[in-house]
């Protein structure tokens, strides 16, 4: 499970940095031009789309901790612990299936979260290459 969110966020991160070069471009070469309304709408609303994106791949990096109680078997719960022997009964528990679970659940949120950033991009791209025809026809 361990590889899977390491893989989600790989993911999430490598279109943080693809939809910030967009982003980039967009930012530096659209202010400079007078684009008719419904190019320069268009090319607005593939921006909006970009940033929305890169806000659910950022999420998807996000850590998750699990609440106000740090869950037991975490070093977050071993952290709040007062002595060593707190800890050593907290590691003579078997929390396989717990951490599986967890897990499971921590990687099916970030391939959502992938999942709707993609989404959102391709959507986000086609936009702006109608804003550009758009641009290029009028």
């Amino acid at each position: 499970m361990a590889t899977e969110i390491g893989r989600a966020d790989n993911k999430a991160t490598a279109l943080v940095t693809a939809l910030g070069i967009l982003l980039s471009v967009i930012v530096a070469v659209a202010p400079g031009r007078s684009l008719p309304v419904l190019p320069a709408v268009l090319v607005a609303l593939a921006a909006m789309g970009f940033v929305i994106a890169m806000v659910a791949s950022l999420l998807a990096i996000r850590p998750t901790f699990g609440g106000s109680l740090p869950p037991a078997g975490t070093y977050l719960h071993w952290a709040a612990c007062t002595s060593p022997e707190e800890v050593l009964e907290d590691l003579a528990t078997d929390r396989r299936a717990e951490r599986l679970l967890r897990r499971s659940q921590i990687a099916r949120h970030k391939f959502r979260l992938l999942r709707l950033a993609v989404d959102l991009t391709a959507i986000a791209v086609f936009i702006l290459a109608t804003g550009l025809l758009a641009a290029l026809v009028e």
